[in-house]
């Protein structure tokens, strides 16, 4: 089956405003219970909302995003199970380049945290399969572009993340 397919599959369940009521409301008298009810579609509208389904979402997007990247490059597979380590390494810092230019789920600039969210998701494929963290490689191409855009965001008033001649130099 199609990772991206097996991905988008996955259902995120959240709490609503149906279904059984809380076993912890017996305890109140009975005539007070519908008085509390009333507040339970607020409070499971603020669940849903929370910020652990969000970022639920976003992990879930940014793992799609990683592997309709390795389908852009023509990568049958995201992990690259038969290749070394330091070549799994290289690949996702080759993401991370596509990342530093824009080429992101809304296209635009991204910062450090924005990033090593992205590449969190992205090392999560392969620890999920039982294979080594890429970032283990003896020569780290991920921390290595991942620090050079935390450097440049340290340097005040800066106004765009990485422009090309930067990028170039960096490279």
């Amino acid at each position: 089956m199609d990772p991206i397919q097996i991905i988008t599959n996955t259902q995120i369940h959240t709490p609503c405003n149906t279904g059984p009521k809380p076993h912890w409301l017996v305890v109140l008298p009975p005539k007070r219970h519908h008085h509390l009810l009333d507040y339970e579609g607020t409070i499971a509208d603020r669940v849903h909302g929370s910020t652990h389904d969000k970022q639920a979402i976003t992990s879930q997007s940014r793992t799609i995003h990683f592997l309709s990247w390795c389908i852009s490059i023509r990568l049958e597979d995201p992990c690259t199970p038969a290749i070394p380590i330091q070549g799994q390494n290289w690949i996702i810092a080759c993401y991370v380049v596509s990342l530093i230019c824009r080429e992101t789920l809304t296209g635009t600039r991204i910062q450090h945290a924005t990033l090593m969210g992205y590449i969190k998701q992205a090392l999560a494929l392969h620890i999920d399969r039982g294979l080594p963290n890429p970032r283990l490689a003896d020569i780290d191409y991920i921390k290595i572009m991942s620090n050079a855009v935390k450097k440049y965001e340290d340097v005040p008033k800066c106004q765009e993340m990485i422009s090309d001649s930067m990028f170039h130099f960096i490279a």
